[in-house]
């Protein structure tokens, strides 16, 4: 199996991970660390159910793993969503998703997915690494 070949076996394995969380046009970009831009459908305070585009930016490794020794689960979420959410900016408050567990749920599991493996997201990645 060659790289590009392994390349898209990981982003097929993480796509499975992601594919029932109700979220659609999924992009990868090689700007900074990576990008991940999506569509996720989520109810609002409304009570309407729409299609939001969310944008996250990976992070240094560091930066991910001060996140993760804190120990209230309260707030790794809102360091989570302050630190890895670009767009939209009202999502980096926990109170964004106040009328839809599930999509805060399910944000906090690309992020972590996107986080833990980001360089399958880049697609010449070990072109570039040799250049």
């Amino acid at each position: 199996m060659n790289k590009t070949e392994q390349q898209e076996l990981k982003n097929k394995e993480f796509l499975k991970k992601i594919e029932d969380k109700n979220i659609s046009n999924i992009t990868f970009k090689a700007e900074g660390l990576g990008v991940l831009e999506f569509n996720l459908m989520m109810t609002g305070k409304d009570f309407k159910t729409i299609e939001r585009p969310f944008r996250i930016e990976r992070v240094s490794t560091d930066t991910f793993f001060k996140l993760s020794s804190e120990k209230d689960e309260l707030a790794i979420g809102k360091k989570l969503l302050n630190t890895f959410i670009a767009q939209p900016m009202e999502a980096r408050d926990i109170e964004f998703f106040n009328m839809d567990q599930e999509a805060l749920e399910t944000i906090t599991v690309i992020i972590t997915e996107f986080q833990q493996t980001p360089f399958l997201f880049i697609k010449n990645f070990g072109e570039n690494k040799e250049n």
